[in-house]
């Protein structure tokens, strides 16, 4: 099964949208920081390297530290001499995509956001329904307060979901935006992340995801009492 392609370009396009000067001219510095769970960090950190090693790429340093008994912390710093974006691709398709991964950041050294000029850069959409805030620009999701944690594709379909109120997607169409393609067994799999997200969400915000038999449907005003 491919990567999901539209929402894959989606994603580097929210996050080159709010980082400073993202066109690439000359060396770009930066830090990515991942959570993971802690079984997963070997791979986890080999995706890391990956992802930051080509023409234009170049990891400098990549760090880990335990957080909890079961997550664990890596800080990957890179430099790119092409635009942050492709850095960002190859960051958020062999990383952001692996189910043990349940947080990714990344920004700018500090010096060279300094020389960065942020007058024109345009924030990335903050959607709330109630208690309910999903931030597309950290790429964080919190249910009254406390941080939800995703996997990468349950974030981007509840990242597509709400940014597309009232309107019916059926399973092809879905799958068309997600994998590009009808995979085998992609239904199935496509029902499983919407079902892990709902309950995620909880009884009271898993409601505004409507299953039917042809489809899915996102209804922010509908949230269960």
């Amino acid at each position: 099964m491919s990567f999901p392609t539209n929402l894959l370009l989606n994603s580097v396009e929210r996050l080159a949208a709010v980082s400073p000067n993202t066109t690439g001219d000359g060396t770009r510095r930066g830090v990515a920081h991942v959570q993971c769970d802690t079984p997963a960090a070997p791979r986890v950190r080999a995706r890391l390297a990956q992802a930051f090693t080509g023409p234009d790429i170049q990891l400098t340093d990549l760090a880990g530290r335990s957080g909890t008994a079961d997550t664990t912390h890596l800080e990957a710093a890179f430099a790119t001499h092409g635009p942050v974006t492709a850095a960002l691709t190859q960051l958020l398709s062999l990383v952001w995509l692996e189910p043990a991964v349940s947080s990714l950041h990344w920004h700018l050294d500090q010096h060279e956001a300094a020389h960065c000029d942020r007058t024109d850069t345009p924030q990335a959409p903050v959607h709330t329904v109630q208690d309910l805030v999903v931030d597309l620009g950290c790429r964080c999701v919190s249910v009254d307060g406390r941080r939800i944690r995703l996997t990468g594709m349950e974030f981007e379909l509840l990242a597509h979901f709400i940014a597309h109120p009232q309107r019916f997607f059926s399973h092809d169409r879905l799958m068309e935006l997600v994998w590009q393609q009808s995979a085998p067994h992609a239904r199935q799999t496509l029902a499983r992340h919407v079902s892990a997200l709902r309950q995620k969400l909880g009884t009271r915000y898993g409601a505004i995801i409507t299953t039917t038999p042809d489809g899915y449907l996102c209804d922010p005003t509908a949230p269960a009492l």
